[in-house]
């Protein structure tokens, strides 16, 4: 994921932000992945609400004061909140995950200081069973608290403060002289929950890592390193899932590539695909997606650009693969031609797998026409759906001499 990516789904606030922030070290590919993990698992915010509750309730039965009848109400109500923002997070959109986000981050760091407030309020009451409930209470959500928490250790750390601070400041208080030893063991109590929760960051990270560069193998070719049908397949997946058209399709075909196998061998067929990949890298930006799907058949998708600019980006990459004679050690100096065809969202088509389609129409009716020239898929309307027209279809549009090429458009 880009790194401008990541930043659209952060919090609007400087300070969340911060908190958030899981650490340089951590892939950017990562990082949304780690943030979403905050989101799983409600029902352990449900239960330590649930225990929450038992304790302002049983200081409601001893007749402790409306103070806690307040953190009852205010407990269930943040609690309400925190579980229908996760529940939202789940079919949010980019437009409103940030806020999504930062609700959630600062609806946890309430219902946390509630709970140093309870714990803080319950040791003052002077009541031994309050004094005990609460110490199990407050010791019982640190581990939960971290357990969830860990993909974001500094923003860990600040609710284990909101939770553990309140709890020593209402020990020193309560007129209990045993129970000043909490002052001393906090600074390595703390000390130790942070290091913990950042081991578990970094095992989870590091797991995640691994299963992300498995799949990335998974979706390469293994000859070329550029991606292969299986992560076509996974873009027109996730284009049906998010309703989303990207701009073009270019369907990409190596003239009489076969020719080449022929005369000198699959070993020198597969360098030269290698370094045909080689300069398609260097014409494509790095957001845009460059596939082979076998032999000598190219796909390239093409996002947020006009298709304006289609047919000169074709021309470029047609010279790129045409213009120089491939080097190949133990052979003569060896040329290649390139034919292209590239359908345009919306116009040609609203999602990659039509587009995909129609760049192949397009490509066979470059192929006919002479080869080493581009075409694009232009629907006709009324026509059946796979079938269209050619703009330029009866144009040269062939490698002159001087390398120049007509656009075809």
């Amino acid at each position: 994921m880009p790194e401008d990516d990541h930043r659209s789904h952060l919090p609007y606030s400087a300070v969340l932000r911060w908190l958030v922030d899981p650490g340089s070290s951590i892939p950017t590919e990562i990082r949304q992945q780690l943030l979403s993990q905050l989101f799983a698992n409600p029902i352990v915010i449900i239960m330590g609400s649930l225990t929450s509750v038992l304790l302002s309730g049983a200081a409601l039965a001893m007749h402790c004061g409306p103070l806690f009848a307040f953190y009852m109400t205010a407990d269930v109500a943040c609690t309400a909140i925190r579980v229908s923002v996760m529940k939202a997070w789940k079919r949010a959109s980019k437009t409103n995950e940030r806020q999504l986000l930062t609700a959630f981050l600062v609806l946890g760091v309430l219902w946390v200081a509630l709970q140093g407030a309870i714990a803080f309020s319950a040791l003052r009451t002077h009541q031994t069973a309050l004094e005990i409930l609460s110490t199990i209470q407050i010791f019982g959500l640190i581990g939960p608290v971290c357990s969830r928490n860990y993909p974001v250790p500094r923003y860990c750390f600040v609710l284990v403060l909101l939770l553990d601070l309140p709890f020593v400041s209402g020990c020193a208080l309560s007129g209990t002289h045993w129970l000043l030893i909490t002052l001393p063991e906090t600074p390595p109590f703390l000390f130790a929950a942070y290091r913990v929760t950042k081991h578990i960051q970094l095992l989870a990270v590091s797991s995640m890592q691994a299963e992300l560069e498995s799949q990335q193998r998974a979706m390469r070719d293994p000859l070329t390193g550029l991606f292969n049908r299986r992560a076509l397949a996974h873009a027109v997946e996730r284009d049906r899932r998010l309703g989303a058209a990207c701009a073009t399709v270019i369907a990409l075909d190596l003239d009489r590539f076969k020719d080449v196998n022929d005369r000198f061998g699959h070993h020198v067929g597969d360098a030269l695909l290698t370094a045909v990949a080689d300069r398609l890298i260097a014409r494509i930006r790095r957001p845009d997606l460059i596939i082979r799907l076998g032999g000598d058949e190219f796909v390239i998708i093409i996002q947020d650009a006009p298709a304006a600019a289609m047919a000169e980006l074709c021309d470029r990459i047609i010279r790129d693969i045409t213009a120089t004679p491939y080097l190949i050690e133990g052979t003569a100096a060896i040329t290649v031609g390139a034919s292209i065809g590239f359908a345009c969202a919306p116009f040609d088509g609203t999602d990659i797998e039509t587009l995909h389609r129609r760049a192949d129409s397009a490509l066979y009716a470059a192929k006919a026409s002479g080869r080493g020239v581009h075409r694009r898929y232009l629907r006709v309307t009324g026509d059946d759906a796979d079938s269209g027209s050619w703009r330029g279809a009866n144009v040269a549009n062939k490698v002159a001499a001087s390398g120049s090429v007509d656009s075809g458009t």
